[in-house]
């Protein structure tokens, strides 16, 4: 499936991530932002991007992220790292950040709960009441996937380390806001 994927592609980017997949090498969370009333805001933009727009808020947040390790590399000294080479090229081969905003309308609005009445006796289900959406229940379903949906920030496998030595989670946070308003 995946090799299928990669003949589709027309993005050097897109194959690149697909060929991570395959090897078994998968992003790494580096932020994790919940659903609280102190990102209300940011959250309800998030919720508000269409998919060209979380791209493009990604590239965003990465031209931020390699900004600042540019600026602190030379002062990070430790040997298990990438090479400051290697950090370049992967900005230049791969969507090296990513952005993983849960679709919440996708999720409880296009999906609604529905009751399916109980037939009172042997009858045909044409001619007994219609089944009704329970509105309560889909309104308790969208609470729960708001509290459970925390918007995650990945990066790729081999800049999970320079991110944690160069860049704190409030760095990232900032990062993250600072790319929102560019959109």
């Amino acid at each position: 499936m995946l090799n299928w994927l990669r003949k589709l592609s027309a993005n050097k980017k897109g194959t690149a991530l697909i060929d991570l997949i395959q090897r078994r090498k998968l992003y790494k969370r580096v932020l994790t932002i919940q659903r609280d009333e102190h990102n209300t805001k940011l959250m309800e933009t998030l919720d508000g991007l269409t998919w060209p727009e979380k791209i493009k808020l990604s590239e965003n947040i990465q031209n931020s992220v390699q900004g600042t390790i540019d600026k602190r590399s030379p002062n990070v000294e430790t040997r298990s790292l990438c090479s400051v080479d290697e950090v370049e090229r992967l900005f230049l081969e791969n969507l090296a950040i990513l952005v993983d905003v849960p679709n919440l309308k996708r999720i409880t609005d296009e999906r609604p709960l529905i009751y399916m009445p109980e037939l009172e006796r042997k009858t045909y289900y044409h001619q007994s009441v219609l089944p009704t959406e329970a509105q309560s229940l889909t309104k308790s379903q969208r609470s729960l996937m708001e509290s459970i949906s925390p918007v995650r920030i990945l990066c790729h496998p081999d800049l999970r380390q320079w991110l944690h030595v160069c860049m704190s989670p409030s760095d990232i946070l900032t990062a993250v806001e600072g790319a929102l308003e560019k959109i």
